[in-house]
């Protein structure tokens, strides 16, 4: 931790840092980091200084203007949460305020699956369907190298599989733009599938029910009138004592 603090801009850690930085976590990013000290400490400074920069956003002192349907859809029943996105609800004309929404909009989701992990599970799923996919409203590179960020460093390792569905030829531009920005571990875990192979998948992955919610958001946005949301930043609803929140474990 002292070797941590040093790399810190003011060489000392704020009691916000401290909390974040619990045993189970600094453990596992020695483990991604293969076991480089200096390197794992490198990483946890930046998602230590990523935090700092978004920290009325993941304290929820601040609600985003929210921009598209991205949200925490449902769980797996390995404790693993699902992330889900239609690109339908994209909006065009990408401005500085816009692109800053987009990206408060991903931390606010990002933080509130990481919070939502039961059974020991450390990673979440993500479901990118491409249903309305227009390149013209994706031309604009920061989000996607806000995206990157946070999954090298805050978030680091804790994706489980990206399922990517219905893709056009056209989204390979906007896979050309992030899939240089990924380590080889994590782009194998990206999946370009169809609809029907996307439920199939999320069947023996994360169960009937996880998988039968997918499917039915999915279906309604190939539909006129689209899927409601029915609450951002997720649609879990958490009982009482469930769960033991941000997970460490193996899954």
């Amino acid at each position: 931790m002292s070797l941590l603090e040093q790399k810190m801009p003011e060489g000392w850690m704020s009691k916000w840092h401290r909390e974040w930085c619990t045993t189970e976590r600094v453990m596992r990013f020695l483990q991604v980091c293969k076991n480089d000290i200096a390197v794992a400490s490198d990483t946890l400074a930046q998602a230590l200084l990523w935090r700092d920069e978004h920290k009325d956003i993941l304290t929820g002192a601040r609600v985003p203007r929210w921009q598209t349907d991205f949200r925490v859809l449902t769980r797996g029943h390995q404790g693993h949460p699902i992330i889900y996105g239609c690109f339908r609800y994209a909006r065009r004309n990408h401005t500085v305020l816009t692109v800053q929404d987009f990206i408060e909009h991903m931390v606010a989701v990002l933080e509130s699956a990481s919070q939502s992990r039961r059974k020991g599970a450390s990673r979440c799923d993500v479901v990118l369907d491409c249903e309305g996919f227009a390149i013209a409203n994706h031309l604009e590179p920061t989000p996607v190298l806000a995206l990157m960020r946070m999954v090298n460093a805050p978030y680091r390792d804790g994706l489980r599989f990206c399922i990517i569905v219905d893709a056009p030829g056209s989204f390979q531009m906007l896979w050309r733009m992030a899939a240089p920005l990924l380590g080889t571990k994590t782009k194998a875990k990206v999946h370009f599938v169809s609809r029907a192979e996307a439920k199939l998948l999320l069947n023996y992955t994360s169960g009937v029910r996880a998988a039968l919610a997918v499917a039915k958001v999915m279906d309604l946005n190939r539909t006129p009138e689209g899927c409601p949301i029915v609450k951002l930043p997720s649609e879990l609803i958490e009982e009482p004592g469930d769960g033991d929140g941000d997970g460490d474990g193996d899954g």
